[in-house]
């Protein structure tokens, strides 16, 4: 009984795709300059990303978010790198996530598309429009309205508002 269970787990965990990472159709990836945004990943989506050049994924979700172990190694099967960089789910935007996201950045791919990823796209987005604002000098209402357009949500971008706050 236990090796039934933990053959189809070590699967998972080490470089196998879940069953239904394939299941439904593929979430559309949203662009912003260099920069895709999706929510949580599915196979088809880092197929898709692929072929648009995609070379980087930072998956923003939390370790007890996720819910197979597969997506780092489906990622190098593909070539494309894979971070973890945690955004906290009650708190995303901070000094030290941020900081977090923009050192994967500066380690991936210049000239190569990013694909920022999270649960649902909303943190993903909301750091997009932090990096627009601070590190692209875009003005803050410009920048929200391009995070809204690539899946923000209101609860997201009060604090991204305050985050940004002079």
């Amino acid at each position: 009984m236990a090796a039934r269970l933990l053959v189809p787990l070590l699967a998972l965990c080490f470089g196998f795709p879940p069953a239904s990472a394939d299941d439904g159709p593929t979430p559309e990836l949203k662009k912003h300059g260099n920069f895709y945004v999706g929510p949580a990943l599915t196979t088809g989506m880092l197929k898709d990303f692929k072929a648009k050049g995609g070379a980087t994924v930072i998956d923003l979700r939390g370790f007890e978010e996720k819910g197979e172990c597969g997506e780092a190694a489906v990622a190098a099967k593909m070539g494309i790198r894979y971070y973890a960089a945690p955004m906290p789910k009650s708190d995303p935007v901070t000094n030290e996530a941020v900081d977090a996201v923009n050192r994967v950045l500066a380690d991936a791919e210049k000239g190569k598309p990013v694909l920022l990823t999270c649960s649902t796209g909303s943190r993903a987005a909301a750091f997009l429009a932090v990096r627009l604002a601070r590190e692209e000098k875009m003005p803050v209402e410009q920048a929200i309205a391009a995070a809204r357009a690539l899946g923000l949500k209101p609860a997201t971008e009060e604090l991204v508002r305050m985050y940004l706050k002079p």
